[in-house]
């Protein structure tokens, strides 16, 4: 497994989803990960978007918002390094 496959399968290991799983699991999960960086403050998703993957918090933090038709919006969770 390369470097990059080596460090996807540490960060799916800290995940409570993952810990079970045997190291030849996780190689095979981390083959199919990609990963993307994203600008702060960035639009990831909006209510309403389709999502199909599963999205880790491998650095930084992502916060996730709820806004209503006026444009308020409300601080609903903030998802840090490990989280799905």
């Amino acid at each position: 497994m390369d470097l990059s496959r080596r460090n996807f399968a540490e960060t799916l290991r800290r995940l409570p989803l993952f810990t079970d799983l045997a190291e030849s699991e996780l190689a095979v999960i981390a083959e199919g990960m990609t990963r993307q960086s994203y600008d702060r403050g960035a639009v990831i998703f909006e209510e309403g978007d389709v999502c199909h993957e599963l999205m880790v918090v491998e650095q930084g933090t992502v916060k996730i918002l709820k806004s209503s038709l006026d444009g308020r919006r409300q601080l609903i969770n903030i998802e840090r390094r490990g989280a799905r």
